[in-house]
């Protein structure tokens, strides 16, 4: 299943075709969308120790507010008492 694109894509447009091919898989449509992309993608380069100013660069945030919000959901699990629970 190909799409063919000319063009510039919209937030919209992204969506639509993530719900399709989510749905192609035999998987929830309503459980991702194009926004999850990108909060993994954020999330992931957060864990990883990227900047906020390169993820700001790649997401197209304004601001280290809305960079934070991921970081601090990505993050929640680093280096907190649960870490020990790997090792048992």
């Amino acid at each position: 299943m190909y799409i063919y694109i000319k063009g510039r894509l919209s937030d919209k447009s992204i969506d639509l075709i993530v719900k399709k091919y989510i749905g192609a898989l035999g998987l929830n449509e309503n459980e991702l969308a194009a926004h999850s992309l990108l909060s993994v993608l954020s999330t992931r380069a957060a864990m990883m120790g990227m900047a906020d100013i390169a993820i700001m660069k790649q997401t197209g945030h304004k601001t280290r507010e809305m960079v934070d919000r991921y970081v601090q959901s990505g993050t929640r699990y680093n280096n907190n008492a649960s870490c020990i629970l790997k090792n048992i």
